[in-house]
């Protein structure tokens, strides 16, 4: 009797762990398949957040490198005057946004041989490479005040040569209403005093304000020519946005969510970074067109500038005139830039 009982009691018991078993499957997998789905919404909010389509602050740069085949480069016509012995052409370097300008210039005056003296180092590190003495000139924005106290701690003069008219543009998703700010909103925008768009006439979603990294020739710009004496506020902690290994996506890209607004040049927003999905906005009623930059109506037109350490030598200062001279001013129009005259 006793062994039929402990039989009976063993299959119990197996009974038991089967049932367990078949309810505990389906209720871990509908448990997975809840939290799946509350991640995946998550996720989807997030996505839907920031969009779909990213206007990233990287552009395929091979597009534009001088002797490459089928390269962007604006092509030189006729064929200039002037030439440079490889010995004898100056080492360039600057902005992303100012590549193709002087990449089409060395392109037209330098040899093949010489490919190798034209860079592209983002605006910081271009300033940098200028003041240790690696580079000869460098097309850029207006030095940073870190630039400058490393320039003066180093016992070296930055001269400054405008060569070409920008605008430093602001940009919002073409699904935002509005289509112009005044430059006291922008500020009030990027110092924390607005946080949603219906303050300034727009949306009731709270503002997404991106910046670009201390340094660049932007937020340079966005300092000393926009916010001025104003403080901005820190960046915002949803800048940190998804990537491979929770990769922090620099706050230079700019994403075309409804409620976002970032800054830039207008000739690498229109067109080396050209997204259907973003709009350049007016400010004080006055876009940022070429007429408008040219007749400098527009609040925020600034220069491109030719910067060397101390005076230029002789063959810096024979490519630098080139680039002011009437074919020097035409290849900057053509690229797509405005001109100085």
């Amino acid at each position: 009797m006793e062994s039929v009982w402990l039989f009976l009691k063993t299959m119990l018991v197996g009974a038991l762990a089967l049932v367990v078993v078949l309810v505990a499957i389906p209720a871990v997998v509908i448990t997975t398949a809840f939290f799946w789905n509350s991640y995946q919404g998550k996720k989807d909010i997030v996505d839907k957040s920031y969009g779909q389509e990213v206007a990233s602050e990287e552009v395929n740069l091979d597009l534009y490198k001088p002797f490459a085949t089928d390269n962007r480069l604006v092509k030189v016509t006729p064929n200039p005057s002037i030439k440079f012995a490889l010995e004898e052409a100056p080492s360039l370097d600057g902005a992303t946004a100012a590549y193709p300008v002087y990449a089409a210039a060395a392109q037209a005056l330098y040899s093949p041989e010489a490919a190798e003296k034209i860079k592209v180092s983002k605006t910081p590190e271009a300033y940098e490479r200028l003041i240790k003495g690696e580079v000869d000139v460098i097309f850029v924005a207006q030095a940073s005040q870190a630039h400058k106290k490393l320039a003066a701690e180093k016992n070296i003069q930055l001269n400054l040569t405008p060569v070409a008219k920008e605008a430093f543009v602001f940009l919002v998703s073409d699904k935002n209403p509005l289509s112009n700010l005044t430059a006291q909103q922008i500020r009030d925008i990027y110092s924390g005093r607005v946080k949603k768009w219906d303050e300034v006439g727009g949306s009731s979603e709270t503002v997404m304000a991106f910046q670009r990294p201390e340094n660049s020739g932007s937020q340079t710009i966005m300092l000393a020519k926009v916010m001025r004496s104003e403080k901005m506020r820190a960046p915002l902690q949803e800048e940190k946005v998804r990537g491979m290994g929770g990769a922090v996506r620099r706050v230079a890209s700019y994403r075309n969510a409804s409620q976002s607004i970032g800054y830039s040049f207008r000739y690498y927003a229109t067109q080396m970074q050209n997204s259907a999905a973003i709009k350049l906005l007016a400010v004080d009623g006055i876009a940022p067109t070429a007429d408008n930059i040219r007749n400098g109506t527009y609040p925020f037109t600034v220069d491109v500038f030719m910067v060397t350490a101390g005076e230029p030598k002789a063959s810096t200062r024979k490519f630098m005139d080139w680039m002011l001279s009437a074919p020097g001013q035409k290849l900057i129009q053509d690229t797509g830039y405005v001109p100085l005259k």
